[in-house]
């Protein structure tokens, strides 16, 4: 069940990607997201686009990451190779 989640999530991020890739193409310009809304829907949009990538995009990935993390090194407690290193890092 996880490969076919792996599967349908990677085909979403190819399409998103893909999407940008054509956009950015036919618009030689700089500024990335912001400047590729902005050409197409108006300045509003572009500003939207641009706020909520920062606002939205950047804290949700620290999240993930930070979710992820913390199940590793819950998981990771009971390795006795973790143990052996937090010892050694002690040490040092």
């Amino acid at each position: 069940m996880a490969i076919i989640a792996w599967i349908f999530g990677g085909l979403i991020t190819l399409t998103g990607g893909l999407t940008i890739v054509e956009i950015g193409a036919q618009m030689p310009y700089t500024g990335g997201l912001y400047v590729y809304i902005e050409n197409l829907y108006g300045r509003i949009c572009g500003f939207m686009a641009g706020w909520m990538q920062i606002i939205v995009y950047g804290p949700a990935i620290i999240a993930s990451v930070a979710g992820f993390m913390s199940i590793l090194m819950k998981n990771a407690r009971k390795s006795p190779y973790f143990n052996a290193g937090m010892d050694r890092a002690k040490l040092t």
